[in-house]
C-alpha cells in the first residue's frame, strides 16, 4: 500500500469516527464512556449479523466488555477518538 493510499484510508477513518461520535457521544465530551461505548459496540455486534439470533444478554455483555477493554488502551474507562482510530486502523491492517 502506498503512503497516499494509507493516508486516504486514515482520512476516511477520521470521517467514520466523527460520525460515530456524532451519534454516540451523548454528553459531547469527546470520549465514549462505558454506557456510550456499550451502545455503539452493541449496535455494531447486532448489525454485523455474525451471531444471528444466538446472542444472549450474557454473551452480549461479555463481548461488549471485551471489545471495550481492547479499544480502551490506556485503561481510563473511556474511549478516545485516537484509541478508536488506532483500533480501526489495526483491524483493516494499516498500522
Amino acid at each position: 500500500m502506498s503512503e497516499v493510499e494509507r493516508q486516504i484510508l486514515l482520512d476516511n477513518i477520521d470521517i467514520i469516527i466523527s460520525n460515530i461520535w456524532d451519534q454516540y457521544d451523548q454528553d459531547g465530551n469527546e470520549n465514549l464512556d462505558k454506557q456510550e461505548a456499550r451502545k455503539f459496540i452493541g449496535d455494531v455486534l447486532k448489525e454485523s449479523g455474525l451471531f444471528g439470533n444466538s446472542m444472549t444478554n450474557e454473551v452480549d455483555e461479555r463481548l461488549i466488555k471485551e471489545v471495550f477493554q481492547a479499544i480502551d488502551s490506556d485503561k481510563n474507562r473511556r474511549i478516545s477518538k485516537q484509541e478508536m482510530k488506532k483500533s480501526i486502523a489495526m483491524i483493516i491492517g494499516i498500522v
